[in-house]
């Protein structure tokens, strides 16, 4: 699995090897007319109209992957579209995606999940892997029950095999994993994740790194509404609407599309998908030319001028931007603060 995405974390340098991709998945709202309020409603009782976006992004692509458009209205946990090609795929999700029939489902056709527990899920602890828990406190516990109870210490990383209830119907075993993190004023809290990954394969400590891609989800909102104007949308039918935000991801997809034809993987290490939407009404109407170029050395003419093209307004114009140089930079921030 190789993308700028993962080349900006090195720390996961062959540990995702085991994946045909992760997808970073979540929502996002773009506010509309009132006119579209009856099909893209913001409530149950408000003349506020508003449409949601659900949709995954490939951390090997940059892809935006199973897209559905809803009103605003529409919960993350019903607006979710995984389909069934998920094997082999790990899954991030925020604790808006938080409903066990959705993790049992991504299991059953193969593939992982990772989320931040969510407060009110409470499972039944299994086993304690790691965590301090004695012979004598064996007894089936939740995990709110462990913990209250002393069970469970939290003096480190813990590791559990839990059970989710799933109905009348049998428990789900999962994977609870919580792990401690030093605030900036100097307090520690933990950080609960569930997930289905096997803990021969991916220790306690990896997921934190792993969940932390899920950010790049975040990032493709900002392009789509910066660059690709999902967010600009005048619109007075539901057909419109649903037009102008596609239109959007077409456009994002095509940008990408440009890149990969154009460009080798390592230099598009140093591309960025947001300069290349600022191309994009130079290279369409060049990739007309080129579709329609009849004699051979203006096409290849045309291929060099836009590869040029790319290559130059594509590149990010501040390559030092990555988590690790921005990690780097706050600690010497800190440093120099500290007397």
């Amino acid at each position: 699995m190789a993308s700028r995405t993962v080349a900006e974390h090195p720390e996961l340098t062959g540990k995702l090897e085991g994946f045909r991709d992760l997808w970073a998945y979540d929502s996002s709202s773009v506010s509309l007319r009132r006119e579209v309020a009856r099909v893209f409603a913001v409530g149950t009782n408000s003349d506020r109209a508003g449409a949601k976006l659900h949709a995954g992004m490939s951390l090997r692509t940059n892809a935006v992957i199973r897209p559905k458009i809803t009103a605003r209205r529409v919960s993350d946990e019903r607006g979710i579209d995984l389909g069934r090609d998920v094997e082999d795929v790990l899954v991030l999700l925020d604790r808006g995606y938080s409903r066990h029939g959705l993790f049992a489902s991504i299991e059953a056709d193969g593939g992982f999940y990772l989320t931040r527990l969510k407060q009110s899920t409470n499972p039944k602890v299994a086993r304690v892997h790691r965590g301090g828990a004695t012979p004598e406190h064996a007894r089936p516990r939740t995990l709110d029950e462990a913990l209250d109870d002393g069970v469970i210490p939290l003096d480190g990383p813990v590791d559990l095999d839990v059970e989710l209830s799933l109905g009348k119907a049998r428990g789900l075993s999962a994977r609870v994993v919580a792990l401690p993190v030093l605030q900036d004023d100097g307090t520690e809290v933990f950080w609960w994740y569930l997930t289905n990954l096997p803990r021969e394969a991916y220790p306690a400590e990896i997921l934190r790194d792993f969940y932390r891609l899920r950010w790049q989800v975040e990032l493709l909102w900002k392009q789509l509404k910066s660059r690709f104007r999902l967010d600009d949308i005048e619109a007075y039918t539901e057909h419109n609407v649903r037009l102008i935000m596609e239109s959007a991801i077409l456009a994002h997809f095509l940008s990408l599309g440009v890149m990969e034809a154009t460009t080798t993987p390592a230099e598009r290490k140093k591309l960025t998908v947001g300069r290349m939407a600022l191309l994009f009404p130079f290279a369409v109407p060049k990739l007309v030319e080129l579709l329609l170029a009849e004699d051979e050395e203006e096409a290849l003419a045309l291929a060099r001028r836009i590869r040029g093209a790319v290559l130059h307004g594509a590149t990010d114009t501040n390559p030092k931007r990555t988590r690790q140089a921005t990690l780097k930079r706050a600690q010497r921030t800190k440093a120099a603060k500290t007397p």
